[in-house]
């Protein structure tokens, strides 16, 4: 389960953990679902869930603008839970859990990092590297994955029936 205010770092989050996984195999979900509440005063989305089914897994999102979380994000596995402290775009700490068969946390496991800066660098200098080695595509976020993420937020948006302001998704070359 992934909870943040900004769904298309819960939408990459996903892609990290279940789309690049080995047992995936880089295939697209085979279904996405959502639901979204909307503000009567604005029409801005307040509550929005909506759940991304692979082949191998599946992946429970959720956002809001009014709940605060005391986690980031909780990845389950079949052994154990990652649960990464938000804001899951620069976390300062994630804890392993390891389980038992009855699913009881029998270890745990924290790293916890310092680093300067809300995060948002590291993107900054895979774009400076790119750009300084003439590529055109990052071979750490793909084309690929750019698009798939762009699929699953517009399919949210239509599902919610929630509209850009005019212009916005207007491309000028």
């Amino acid at each position: 389960m992934i909870h943040e205010r900004a769904p298309y770092l819960q939408v990459s989050k996903t892609i990290m953990a279940i789309y690049e996984h080995s047992s995936n195999a880089h295939s697209h979900p085979v279904s996405i679902s959502s639901s979204m509440i909307k503000t009567p005063l604005t029409g801005v989305d307040a509550n929005t869930s909506f759940t991304l089914t692979f082949p191998s897994a599946q992946a429970i999102l959720s956002t809001n603008i009014n709940l605060t979380s005391p986690f980031g994000c909780i990845i389950r596995y079949e052994h154990g839970s990652i649960v990464v402290a938000p804001p899951i775009y620069c976390p300062k700490q994630f804890t392993v859990q390891y389980h038992d068969s009855a699913h009881k946390v029998v270890r745990e496991e924290t790293r916890t990092f310092d680093y300067v800066g809300g995060g948002w660098h590291f993107q900054a200098d895979e774009v400076a590297r790119c750009v300084r080695d003439g590529k055109r595509e990052s071979e750490v976020w793909s084309h690929e994955k750019t698009l798939l993420e762009m699929e699953v937020l517009d399919r949210v948006r239509r599902d919610g029936d929630y509209v850009l302001p005019p212009g916005v998704e207007k491309v000028v070359s």
